[in-house]
């Protein structure tokens, strides 16, 4: 599905698409960690 966008778009388009996914993936990734870590603290409190 993303590379029917990709062929579609001209490659900054896509460029700049990729790194917004990205950006999200480690951003949600990041305060899934920090969620973690607060419940293991609540935990141990």
């Amino acid at each position: 599905m993303n590379g029917n966008v990709c062929k579609k778009n001209n490659s900054h388009n896509c460029k700049n698409y990729l790194q917004q996914i990205s950006r999200l993936c480690f951003i949600n990734d990041f305060l899934l960690k920090i969620i973690l870590l607060n419940y293991k603290m609540i935990v141990i409190l």
